[in-house]
C-alpha cells in the first residue's frame, strides 16, 4: 500500500509518499497525520477496504511491486516512507515473500535514481537483524540476523546496496520491539494468555528486550523523514531501559491477573514449528541510539511499559 501525504513543516511544503500506510505502524502513521488540517493523503491500496472510511482520502489501486509509478512523478514527493514487507508463512514463504520484496525495491530504486534522485527515502527495517548480542548495539552494528530477519533481510538489501553507493538520500530506521495491539505482544503472549489462562514465559527469559510503543515508531518514523540533517541509520527506541523478558512477562501477568507459565525450547507445536518464531522470541537484542539531538524535545505518548500495556490491553478490551 502507499499514501500520499502533503503537509507544512517548518513553513514549507513537504510531500510524503508512505508505503505500507494501511500496516500495523502505517495505520498509526497515517492517523496522526489525517489529524492535521494541512494534510492531503492518497492511498495505493490492493485489497479490499471500506471506502466510508476513506472519505477524505483519495485512492488508486496496485501493489507494492507494480504500482503505478508515474503516479508517484506526478506528485513528485520529498520523503518516501516505506514500511510495506511482503510476507509469508514458514521458512519456503518468507523466502518467496523475501524474493518478491527483493525484485519490488529493486523497481523503486531504479526508477528514483532516473527519475527523483533527490527524494529522501526512510526505510523501516526492524532489531532482527542484529542477531543475540550481551551489549547493547547502536546504529554502527554490523548485521548478523536471526529469527523472520535471515529470510526477510534479502528484501532490504537493495536499500542497504543504494545506500552504499550513494546513489539516494536513504535512512534505515530500525525501531526495538514495537508494543501494541494486533502485533507479536497480542499473538505470542495475550491471545496464549487468554487460551491458557497463564501468560507465557519463553526459554529462560533472561533476554534483554528493547521496547517501543506502536504511536511512538510512527511519529519518530515521521520525525527520521523530515529531519533536517540527513541521517543514514537511526534506532528507534522508547524512553525507557531494556528489560528482561521475564520482567516483561510479570508486567502483563499482574495487569491481566494471572500466573506466569515457561515455555521449553522442546514444547514444538503449532507457534514452534518453524524455528524463526522461537528465535524471535528468545534472542537477547537490547538497542540504543547514537543520535542523541535526534531525541532532544520528543515527547513520548508511552512514557513507561506499563502504559503501554494498559493502553494496548484497553483497547483489546482487557
Amino acid at each position: 500500500m502507499a499514501t500520499f501525504c502533503y503537509f507544512w513543516f517548518g513553513g514549507q511544503l513537504k510531500k510524503l509518499l508512505v508505503l505500507g500506510g494501511t500496516g500495523f505502524i502505517g495505520k498509526e502513521l497515517v492517523k496522526s497525520l489525517r489529524l492535521r488540517g494541512d494534510v492531503r493523503l492518497m492511498m495505493l491500496i490492493r485489497a479490499r477496504v471500506s471506502y466510508f472510511d476513506l472519505e477524505d482520502i483519495d485512492t488508486i489501486t496496485g501493489d507494492l511491486g507494480s504500482f503505478d509509478l508515474n503516479q508517484v512523478h506526478r506528485f513528485k514527493p520529498d520523503v518516501i516512507i516505506h514500511l510495506a514487507r511482503l510476507s509469508g508463512r514458514g521458512r519456503m514463504g518468507r523466502n518467496f515473500a523475501s524474493k518478491r520484496g527483493e525484485t519490488a525495491n529493486r523497481r523503486i530504486i531504479n526508477w528514483l535514481e532516473r527519475e527523483l534522485p533527490k527524494t529522501r527515502v526512510v526505510y523501516v527495517s526492524g532489531s532482527l537483524v542484529y542477531g543475540n548480542s550481551t551489549s547493547s548495539l547502536s546504529e554502527s552494528a554490523p548485521l548478523n540476523p536471526t529469527g523472520f530477519a535471515r529470510e526477510y533481510l534479502r528484501a532490504e538489501m537493495p536499500w542497504v546496496e543504494a545506500q552504499s553507493n550513494k546513489t539516494l538520500d536513504i535512512c534505515i530506521a530500525r525501531p526495538a520491539w514495537i508494543l501494541g495491539s494486533g502485533s507479536w505482544f497480542y499473538s505470542s503472549f495475550v491471545r496464549p494468555a487468554l487460551r491458557d489462562s497463564a501468560v507465557p514465559i519463553y526459554g529462560s527469559g533472561e533476554n534483554a528486550m528493547s521496547l517501543i510503543d506502536v504511536r511512538d515508531c510512527a511519529a519518530l518514523i515521521a520525525r527520521a523523514g523530515l529531519w533536517d540533517y540527513a541521517l543514514k541509520a537511526i534506532n528507534l527506541v522508547g524512553p525507557t531501559k531494556d528489560i528482561t523478558q521475564n520482567e516483561f512477562v510479570k508486567l502483563i501477568s499482574e495487569r491481566m491477573e494471572l500466573p506466569t507459565t515457561r515455555i521449553c525450547k522442546d514444547f514444538r507445536r503449532g507457534l514452534f514449528s518453524d524455528r524463526a518464531n522461537w528465535e524471535s522470541l528468545t534472542s537477547s537484542i537490547p538497542i540504543y541510539s547514537g543520535h542523541d539531538s535526534f531525541y532532544s524535545g520528543f515527547k513520548y505518548m508511552a512514557e513507561t511499559i506499563e502504559d503501554s500495556i494498559e493502553h494496548h490491553l484497553r483497547i483489546e478490551r482487557l
